[in-house]
């Protein structure tokens, strides 16, 4: 019964931390162990000594050889940013080529930009438990990246929203917008992972230069509706650029 109280404690403790747990694995292996013959202190004293043993065993190798999620966590930023961009991009190149193809290029973008905040999601939750912190990095700029990009994937859902029928008119300028904002955001990345200045603020004349030489459209057009929302992405790109260089 002691043993089967001990292993149940184990699976429900599982989570809160590796204290609680390897206390009920080591009362289970005793009341086992007591079953069989052996003598309760020998087998208590054996258990905690060699679990006290691989503990050390275990922080001696993490401390050799790190895996901190810590300091990944610009490269992880970094993918996201990337995938952010080419995903945004897809969404502005549907409108420059209104066919099956772009839709499918759309998808696989999409595809990899939530697989990419699926990853940082993730690095951030287990570096909260970690003792090292980045030097470049905070957590509050973190924080406020990873809100920016949020506004981003919005905004690139509001280009899916209002994706013309396919066969439809292409949009002047897009695919060349599209190339900018692709560029811009590789770029973005490559500085976060060489803890560089981040530049995101020329995306902002390099709209209002597409703005230019869009046709005069009615309101509710393509053209009107890939600006307004493209006008959103570049926000949410400045706050990008506001939240790394702070």
């Amino acid at each position: 019964m002691l043993a089967v109280l001990s292993i149940g404690g184990a699976y429900l403790l599982m989570r809160t931390g590796y204290a609680a747990m390897s206390t009920c694995i080591t009362g289970y292996v005793v009341f086992l162990l007591a079953m069989g013959g052996e003598a309760s202190t020998h087998t208590i004293a054996d258990r905690v000594l060699l679990t006290l043993l691989g503990g050390a065993l275990a922080l001696a190798t993490y401390a050799l050889f790190p895996t901190w999620q810590t300091v990944r966590l610009p490269d992880r930023l970094a993918g996201y940013v990337e995938a952010g961009g080419r995903y945004a991009a897809a969404a502005i190149d549907a409108y420059a080529d209104p066919s099956p193809h772009s839709r499918a290029l759309l998808r696989g973008a999409l595809l990899d930009y939530r697989s990419r905040r699926s990853e940082l999601l993730t690095a951030t939750e287990q570096a909260a438990g970690e003792p090292v912190r980045h030097l470049g990095l905070g957590t509050a700029q973190l924080a406020d990246a990873r809100a920016a990009m949020a506004a981003l994937g919005r905004s690139t859902m509001l280009l899916e929203a209002h994706m013309p029928a396919t066969g439809g008119a292409p949009v002047p300028g897009a695919e060349q917008f599209a190339q900018v904002l692709r560029d811009r955001t590789t770029q973005a990345a490559r500085a976060i992972r060489a803890d560089q200045p981040v530049d995101l603020g020329s995306l902002s004349p390099s709209y209002q230069q597409w703005a230019l030489e869009l046709p005069e459209e009615d309101p509710g057009s393509s053209a009107d509706l890939l600006y307004r929302d493209v006008g959103l992405l570049v926000e949410a790109l400045e706050g990008l650029d506001s939240a790394l260089r702070g």
